[in-house]
């Protein structure tokens, strides 16, 4: 007799579940992978979070502080760390810093209109294929 013939458990809860698969979810959990190309002379990076930061303006949710606490601590720091290189360095790269200060501005709208239930299958999906 098999094992899992007698286990309910694992028919309820596949791994995988195609109705927890969410677009916003789908395209952060692709950013990894798309972080590669360009489009034009704009990293694609950019256009999916110029695409979710307007979706997150008609999807508004509550926003959990909790949540972003660990977030702002990274982006003051990176603020100081940022300071502290551009009086020591010498070749100091103001387009990519921008850009950056840019994608924190998005990661902070984006977060609030994830599912991290979603986004859990989202990567699990990811990781099969």
């Amino acid at each position: 007799m098999h094992i899992m013939s007698n286990s309910k458990s694992y028919k309820k809860n596949p791994i995988i579940n195609f109705r927890d698969l969410g677009w916003a979810e789908l395209l952060v959990a692709l950013l990894p992978i798309l972080g590669a190309y360009y489009l034009g002379p704009v990293p694609f990076t950019f256009w999916i979070f110029l695409f979710l930061t307007i979706a997150s303006f008609f999807k508004k949710k509550g926003i959990d502080v909790q949540l972003l606490r660990p977030l702002i601590v990274f982006v003051i720091y990176y603020f100081v760390h940022e300071t502290i290189l551009l009086f020591v360095a010498d070749n100091y790269n103001f387009n990519k810093r921008i850009e950056n200060i840019v994608m924190f501005i998005s990661v902070l709208l984006v977060i609030p209109i994830l599912d991290m239930r979603k986004f859990k299958s989202s990567l699990f999906f990811l990781s099969v294929i």
